[in-house]
């Protein structure tokens, strides 16, 4: 019989407990989830409602990006 997984507030209580033990010991991983969280947040709001999205790295998937959209959307269908 498999073990059960660990409950999800488990495993996320076991990873906050490491990433604050590491950035106890690195200034520069401490400084990191902040960084983010500034970029994070530049990018996603502004005053006017645009939104800026990027993809890097490479994808071996399709990716979409789209906002507002009301309606059907039907990915890899025949055209009509």
């Amino acid at each position: 019989m498999p073990a059960e997984p660990p409950r999800t507030e488990e495993r996320a209580g076991r990873l906050a407990a490491l990433l604050d033990e590491r950035a106890g010991r690195d200034p520069g991983f401490a400084a990191a989830p902040e960084l983010w969280r500034r970029r994070a947040d530049a990018e996603v709001v502004s005053p006017s409602g645009d939104v800026h999205n990027e993809i890097s790295g490479g994808t071996r998937t399709t990716v979409i990006q789209g906002r507002g959209i009301h309606g059907d959307i039907t990915i890899g269908g025949r055209p009509s």
